[in-house]
């Protein structure tokens, strides 16, 4: 016992400075030292002229290398670091942007080190309005015992690309399920759009009447 008490009380001062030291490092490593970490960022593009729309977009998400104190990179979360790229130059066609740093947001005290791919190949084509018939699809199991009686609207107004609407003939209906008739024979359906490149379809829905088989 007195040989333990002895141990602890011999070199107190050295003791100190030690345990002294060994906090400062390990601070410094955790608050003060320098780190990088990579995460999967979105593209967002602003301002596009209200006459184009986008019809396809090479690159829907960059990575970016961040670099900081580590007592603020362990905290940052994807939310905290946008992309926004201003496409208000965009013209009809096929164009390359240029992915800057400058371009990226990051919370304060943290820098873009790092940005890949730094380019993204936008296709942009001009807005019409084209009128199209809406077709009406039911799921398999669903059209062995049902028949389409009637649909309101049938023809439904797309603002979009005018490339994607001159070589469209028609909107067909997402495909109606027997989950969706509700006991019912009529059901709203919503419109299979994804196609389209669209920015404006109206009416979303459309009411669909339905005859049971062989009544």
């Amino acid at each position: 016992m007195d040989y333990i008490k002895k141990y602890i009380m011999s070199n107190v001062r050295l003791k100190i400075l030690s345990l002294l030291l060994a906090c400062m490092l390990w601070f410094a490593t955790t608050y003060l030292g320098e780190s990088r970490i990579t995460m999967a960022i979105p593209v967002q593009l602003a301002n596009l002229s209200r006459n184009c729309v986008t019809r396809s977009v090479d690159t829907r998400e960059v990575l970016v290398t961040l670099n900081g104190p580590l007592s603020l990179l362990k905290n940052v979360k994807s939310g905290d670091v946008t992309l926004v790229i201003d496409v208000s130059k965009a013209k009809e066609g096929r164009q390359i942007l240029t992915v800057r740093k400058s371009d990226i947001v990051v919370p304060g005290g943290i820098r873009v080190e790092e940005v890949k791919p730094d380019y993204l190949v936008l296709e942009v084509d001009r807005t019409v309005e084209k009128y199209l018939p809406i077709i009406v699809k039911l799921d398999e199991k669903l059209a062995k015992e049902y028949k389409v009686l009637s649909w309101s609207p049938q023809y439904v107004l797309v603002e979009g690309s005018k490339q994607a609407l001159e070589e469209r003939e028609g909107v067909e209906t997402v495909p109606i399920t027997g989950e969706l008739l509700n006991g019912g024979n009529a059901v709203e359906a919503g419109l299979n759009t994804q196609d389209l490149c669209a920015k404006k379809v109206t009416p979303e829905t459309v009411k669909v009447v339905l005859k049971k088989v062989g009544k």
